[in-house]
């Protein structure tokens, strides 16, 4: 196995016929360890030995667009959701069923959590 620096692939010399010069021998366990680092993320790149390495990928700071989408998925899952506790207190209200504010307390307390959860990112200083 073989990987190339300068097209981030990995070549198989019993598959691919055509393998670019920059590319770098590369064992079993190296490839495990690189592809194992790439999928959570990281970039592999040359170190200053002349190895292979993982390097971290840049911290992603989530846009609000990004903390809405979390929010708006966490408030409806089905099971740890405010919403199923909203509904339910809606239709205990509607249908004159005891104990439908402590149900609605209950969804006021979740729903404040996923916002703590997922905050608003920082604005950046003007």
């Amino acid at each position: 196995m073989r990987f190339s620096i300068s097209d981030g692939c990995f070549y198989d010399e019993n598959i691919h016929k055509d393998i670019p010069d920059d590319s770098i021998e590369v064992s079993d366990s190296e490839f495990k360890e690189l592809t194992a680092g790439r999928n959570l993320g990281g970039k592999i790149t040359l170190g200053d030995d002349g190895k292979l390495k993982v390097s971290c990928a840049d911290k992603v700071v989530p846009n609000r667009v990004d903390i809405e989408s979390k929010r708006l998925m966490a408030y409806a899952h089905a099971t740890t959701g405010s919403d199923r506790y909203f509904s339910e207190a809606q239709r205990m209200k509607i249908m004159e069923e005891p104990g439908w504010e402590e149900i609605s307390a209950e969804g006021v307390k979740r729903f404040e959590a996923i916002k703590e959860q997922f905050p608003w990112p920082e604005e950046p200083e003007s």
